[in-house]
């Protein structure tokens, strides 16, 4: 039987979807963003519509008072569809059936927002701190211009970042980010006499053994980590501990019976907690004998302790929701660096399997809408007198 909680947020959810927010369309954009602030003051809940880089709006509502403050944080936008003939159902049909909500955005990350909203909504008047919700724009094309300069307006005791984590793990961090660019530089000729020449196309192929070598780099995990990250291990693989280095898109050469004169790829680098970015970077060019190497973006490997008194609240709470609670650090990234790297407490934590992230068929089911739900709920009715 679904209770009537998650009944709402599975129309919100469903509303939400049909509306097709693809991070590069502006127009999708508007629209997810208005529904959102139309939403909430259909609800009683002022809201007010600012855009930090124009075109990328953020929804913002506060309720509540006191000095203490907790900033609920989840974006509209989503990624491209891909191929529709791949969806069983359209991926903007917001179909529900006797199981869950299908389509683009249902778990990376409408049903999370939804979630947020309803628990918004509901406790508006029931807190003695400050709660404010934002709902951003750009999460999908790296959060620069939504989370960012949100992190450097506010300073809340706490961010709550309702990205999918299958509402049975507690996600304190997540794996830093090097991209990358790389370039070769050979000499041109005709492919009868290669010799003549310098093959850009291959001076990049040896680098790439080389660099490839990152991936079986050991790393110092810091102790207070080493749970979180062996978690992770099991959730995501052998990845996770380690240094991974992805060869992501490349271009080169003009014709078949040319010799290359220039090559260039775009390398995604993720690092663990215990290894900076300066680090990697300095490996990258040392490594890279044939080709220039420059950053493109990066973000450190960042992670909130299990001790800190929020999380470790957080973590109670959920596990006398549910049994089976875990505590992990995440592959991907999310917009909670931006509040870590300012000292602010991040956790994140939402319904959706993150397998179905970016991935055809995405859906999500009425128990992790439930699971998820309950635990916000009865987190922020905690914080009480505890803020």
């Amino acid at each position: 039987m679904v209770n009537e909680h998650v009944k709402e947020i599975s129309r919100l959810t469903s509303d939400m979807v049909k509306i097709p927010s693809v991070s590069s369309d502006p127009e999708g954009i508007a629209q997810i963003a208005d529904f959102v602030k139309e939403w909430l003051g259909n609800n009683g809940i002022t809201s007010k519509k600012v855009e930090y880089v124009k075109g990328f709006p953020v929804v913002v509502a506060q309720v509540g008072k006191g000095k203490g403050s907790v900033m609920l944080n989840g974006h509209m936008d989503v990624v491209n569809e891909g191929e529709r003939s791949s969806w069983k159902h359209g991926p903007y049909s917001g179909r529900i059936d006797a199981s869950g909500v299908y389509g683009r955005g249902t778990v990376d990350m409408k049903s999370g927002l939804a979630v947020q909203m309803h628990a918004f909504v509901e406790l508006a008047d029931k807190v003695d701190y400050r709660m404010v919700l934002t709902a951003v724009s750009d999460e999908e094309t790296g959060g620069t211009k939504c989370s960012k300069p949100l992190s450097e307006k506010y300073s809340p005791d706490l961010v709550l970042v309702a990205e999918p984590t299958r509402s049975e793990l507690i996600v304190l961090g997540e794996k830093g980010v090097f991209w990358s660019k790389l370039t070769a530089k050979g000499r041109t000729a005709h492919a009868s006499t290669p010799s003549l020449g310098s093959n850009a196309i291959m001076l990049m192929m040896d680098d790439l053994r080389r660099l490839s070598a990152l991936n079986k780099m050991k790393v110092r995990i810091p102790q207070e980590t080493r749970d979180m990250v062996r978690v992770a291990s099991e959730e995501f693989g052998s990845d996770a501990p380690r240094v991974s280095f992805n060869a992501g898109k490349i271009a080169g050469g003009l014709k078949p019976n040319v010799v290359a004169d220039r090559c260039e790829l775009y390398a995604d680098t993720r690092l663990p907690p215990g290894i900076s970015v300066d680090r990697i970077f300095k490996l990258e060019r040392e490594m890279a004998r044939n080709c220039d190497v420059e950053l493109v973006q990066a973000s450190e490997p960042n992670y909130t302790s299990p001790s800190n008194k929020y999380a470790s609240e957080f973590i109670k709470v959920a596990k006398n929701c549910k049994s089976g609670m875990k505590t992990s650090i995440m592959t991907g990234g999310t917009d909670g660096r931006f509040f870590r790297y300012k000292g602010i407490p991040s956790i994140t934590y939402g319904p959706g399997t993150m397998k179905l992230m970016h991935n055809y068929n995405e859906w999500v089911p009425f128990s992790q809408l439930d699971t998820a739900y309950k635990v916000y709920s009865s987190y922020l009715e905690r914080l009480n007198g505890y803020i």
